[in-house]
């Protein structure tokens, strides 16, 4: 009988490594290098594929969409010319904010530019994503 409940609590063990390696990531699972942390996300991505890049893709354009305030329906894959039109508008603005603010509160500039500093993490990876997912495709 004690072997009986051994082998049970071992394919217990291995049925919830199963679970948890294979469990859609419900959050951003990637750092600032756009590269996937943790053994979850990598096992995740290595059974799913591009099911798991389009998840990451979909979490990815939510919190940019947040971090914006941008409708839905102005997402759109960009092309290299579009990007750099957007990055260069989006240093043009962090740059009024900051000379406008620049007798604000420390505490407030220090927010702004993590703020800006997400946005432009998010984009470079949301582009990484759509060029994973442009390539598997193929």
């Amino acid at each position: 009988m004690p072997r009986r409940r051994y082998n049970l609590i071992l394919v217990a063990m291995g049925l919830f490594l199963v679970y948890w390696g294979t469990r859609p990531a419900s959050q951003i699972a990637y750092d600032k290098s756009c590269k996937l942390v943790g053994l979850q996300p990598k096992i995740s991505a290595w059974i799913y594929g591009d099911t798991f890049w389009e998840m990451q893709l979909v979490q990815t354009d939510e919190s940019l969409e947040w971090l914006q305030r941008a409708p839905a329906s102005d997402r759109r894959a960009l092309n290299n010319e579009d990007r750099n039109a957007i990055e260069q508008r989006m240093s043009r603005l962090y740059d009024q904010h900051l000379a406008k603010d620049s007798g604000s509160d420390p505490s407030h500039q220090k927010a702004v530019l993590r703020r800006y500093d997400q946005i432009a993490w998010l984009s470079s990876c949301d582009a990484v994503i759509r060029l994973k997912l442009r390539q598997g495709r193929r």
